[in-house]
């Protein structure tokens, strides 16, 4: 089962996801149940590229993305260069950050394989946040589209458990005001009035995916 923590940039959803990883790591340690959260899956991916060359770190980066490349996925990426109405280079950025999400879920596979599906995954970012990217909004519609393209792929074999964390957003935007560092890397060179307006949009696709999947 994988459990994935939804919520806006600031709110939260990786501190929480450690404080349950950490838990559970001590309430299974008895059990035969194999815990993952994102850190160990990205220390999967980088054991697997020991070589401090850049270029072949960048090269063994591209083949673990060609991995993961599917039909769907190629649609995705498709209509984000084509229809998000973001900069080239932010729209570079977020194609890069969905190729790493499914990287993640190969690796997940890989591991349901190897522990004979006795493995529990803590995600602070998984496939339902991923589901927005590209998009200037999201409702329903998009992500029924979302979850009906899914079915018609590999990715769609693991049991989800999704804890949303609802939040002020005026208080998230003074806490990410007060360090620079924390804003998502797409909105740092923003004017506060364009980080402020990203932000209600992702609180909007927050509440967007809550009521999808409370249906």
């Amino acid at each position: 089962m994988i459990i994935e923590f939804i919520a806006v940039p600031g709110s939260g959803k990786t501190f929480f996801s450690d404080k349950l990883y950490t838990y559970l790591k001590k309430e299974l340690k008895s059990k035969d149940v194999k815990l993952f959260n994102r850190h160990d899956i990205n220390l999967i991916k980088n054991t697997k590229k020991p070589t401090t060359n850049k270029n072949l770190i960048r090269l063994n980066i591209i083949k673990q993305y060609l991995k993961v490349i599917d039909f769907y996925l190629l649609k995705s990426l498709w209509r984000l260069f084509v229809s998000s109405p973001y900069p080239f280079k932010t729209k570079t950025n977020l194609a890069m950050y969905l190729l790493d999400i499914f990287s993640n879920y190969r690796i997940i596979n890989d591991l349901k394989k190897t522990y004979n599906n006795k493995c529990l995954f803590v995600l602070d970012e998984g496939l339902l946040h991923a589901s927005s990217i590209g998009m200037d909004e999201c409702n329903a519609a998009s992500l029924d589209l979302f979850y009906k393209n899914l079915k018609s792929t590999k990715w769609n074999i693991n049991k989800s458990l999704f804890i949303f964390i609802d939040c002020d957003i005026d208080t998230v935007y003074s806490r990410l005001s007060e360090r620079t560092e924390d804003w998502p890397v797409n909105w740092r060179g923003l004017s506060s009035e364009e980080k402020r307006e990203e932000l209600d949009k992702s609180y909007r696709k927050f509440k967007a995916k809550k009521d999808y999947i409370s249906q």
